[in-house]
């Protein structure tokens, strides 16, 4: 998946202050990795990844526990889109007292632009657990945006605001979607959103409940609200185009789905199987669009 270098650049400010905090006390000797480091330091600083890169690996070449080095360096392969090795040197930082917590969060990061939900929740919960719980670094990050449709990552954002009331009934309405309870469900998003007007994930399931219900003319306002959630928009954008499949409007449905895939919505089982889409699965812009998500899906 391509990574723009913006996905984790907002903490920055935060992470640099721990890492120059940590390299003051721990790598202030005056030598050669020490130079490298404070070199690669300031490119990290001015954002030039690529460079910083090489000279991060020599000083963990050098020194296998120069933990700051190792950060830096998972943090520069994270930013310059090379994920599989940015994994490793966040697993080696995470070894480390001072950088355990961002550590882990930044694996966290990678799993989740990777798709593997399970594994990206449980690395952002022990995160947490090592005292990383910056809530709005959590729902900015776009490196997580791919689980803003999941409840459990809701729940999270939840009670790292002290949101346990919200966090409770995030459960109870999820368990009435599960029953396909779709009224009593609304009502239940709609009582979240009267706690926080601007929970994405609610907003998103309380047009996700009308839509079961039935009711497309309240669905569809909603869904049209998840779209200005950035987490959520792809799903949401996906959810009107089937409004107007179900409401036999073709060129309407196409323009939403193709957005939605443009944003990022490419589950090629929602296209083969949703029943909302039968009506313009003849449809010879259909099978073109469909190519066009399995392609990007194997990618």
């Amino acid at each position: 998946m391509k990574m723009s270098r913006h996905r984790i650049f907002g903490a920055l400010g935060l992470i640099w202050l721990l890492a120059v905090s940590v390299s003051s006390r721990g790598l202030a000797q005056e030598d050669a990795s020490s130079d490298k480091l404070a070199e690669a330091r300031g490119l990290v600083e001015q954002g030039d990844f690529s460079e910083a890169i090489p000279l991060l690996k020599e000083v963990t070449e050098a020194d296998p526990e120069a933990a700051e080095a190792w950060f830096l360096l998972g943090y520069s392969l994270h930013l310059d889109g090379q994920l599989d090795e940015a994994m490793k040197a966040h697993k080696r930082a995470a070894e480390s007292e001072q950088f355990s917590g961002i550590a882990n969060y930044n694996i966290g990061c990678v799993h989740a632009l990777q798709g593997d939900r399970d594994a990206a929740l449980t690395s952002l919960q022990k995160a947490i657990d090592l005292g990383f719980d910056q809530a709005d670094q959590f729902a900015s990050d776009s490196d997580l945006y791919a689980l803003h449709t999941d409840v459990r990552f809701a729940k999270m954002l939840a009670l790292l605001n002290d949101e346990d009331e919200v966090a409770a009934k995030l459960d109870e309405a999820e368990a009435l979607i599960g029953e396909e309870d779709f009224d009593k469900a609304a009502e239940a998003y709609r009582a979240i959103l009267e706690m926080d007007r601007f929970n994405p994930f609610a907003t998103y399931r309380l047009g996700f409940a009308l839509h079961g219900a039935g009711d497309l003319d309240a669905a569809l306002e909603m869904h049209e609200k998840a779209t200005q959630f950035e987490g959520v928009a792809p799903t949401a954008t996906y959810n009107i185009g089937c409004v107007h499949s179900l409401r036999d409007n073709p060129d309407e449905a196409f323009k939403y789905l193709e957005k939605a895939v443009d944003l990022g919505f490419v589950r090629p089982e929602a296209f083969e199987e949703d029943p909302d889409l039968a009506n313009i699965r003849s449809d010879s812009r259909f099978e073109k669009l469909l190519a066009r998500v399995r392609e990007l899906a194997d990618n």
